[in-house]
């Protein structure tokens, strides 16, 4: 993250980073101390303005996907926007497409989301035309393009909720989310997984690990932040919550 801000600012400045909140102290801590802002899924459009308002040019990371869509979402066009691909000289970037972008987002991804292809979404509209098709924004930028919505999780939960009696919703997002919408609102709407996409490690997240945490962690192996990277974490989240 530092390099490619140090070659992003070398390349002509303006540069806020914007780290999704999901991230480690040291991430959040690089975010702050460049002057940049943390985000969730449901804000980032809102820090994508704070940034825009300040005339500065946005580095996303760690999602490609989120900052694509959010970026376009705000009427940045495809031509300023940038994937900047860590394993490559330079990001894999030119002095050219650096020039002309806008947004730069880290070629990452989460393994849930990048699952849902277009061709999905092309075979519901052929089998079921009158069904609705929402999509998590770290969905691939051709998949959010061809659905007829797209939000984070607190999004699609109220998208759910206020779709009319008797409607299909096709949902791209992880499994358990949409088994559990499937349930609440069943009788009621149509609730089905645009394909089943599990999170092994957020199915580790229950209340029987949580419980074994909080009572046996070994007290030899407490996680401890060191304060000036705590200081310069909280900055990028002090932020956030101030946008």
């Amino acid at each position: 993250m530092e390099r490619a801000l140090r070659q992003l600012h070398a390349a002509g400045g303006g540069w806020l980073p914007v780290v999704y909140v999901n991230s480690t102290a040291e991430v959040k801590a690089c975010c702050g101390r460049w002057g940049g802002s943390t985000c969730t899924s449901s804000n980032a459009a809102r820090v994508f303005e704070w940034a825009f308002r300040q005339s500065k040019r946005v580095l996303f990371l760690p999602d490609e996907h989120l900052g694509v869509n959010t970026a376009h979402d705000l009427g940045v066009p495809d031509a300023e926007i940038a994937v900047y691909d860590g394993r490559q000289p330079d990001g894999g970037l030119t002095a050219e497409t650096l020039g002309r972008a806008r947004v730069v987002a880290w070629k990452g991804f989460c393994i849930v989301h990048v699952a849902f292809t277009p061709e999905q979404v092309q075979e519901v509209r052929r089998l079921m035309p009158e069904a609705r098709i929402i999509v998590h924004p770290e969905s691939p930028r051709e998949v959010v393009r061809l659905s007829d919505a797209h939000g984070s999780t607190a999004q699609i939960i109220q998208y759910v909720a206020a779709a009319p009696n008797g409607a299909t919703i096709m949902v791209g997002t992880e499994l358990n989310l949409v088994q559990r919408l499937a349930g609440q609102h069943a009788g009621r709407v149509t609730v089905k997984a645009l394909r089943p996409s599990v999170c092994a490690n957020m199915a580790k997240t229950n209340e029987a690990n949580l419980l074994d945490v909080l009572e046996n962690w070994p007290a030899d192996r407490a996680i401890r932040v060191p304060a000036a990277v705590a200081a310069e974490a909280r900055a990028s989240l002090e932020r956030m919550l101030a946008v």
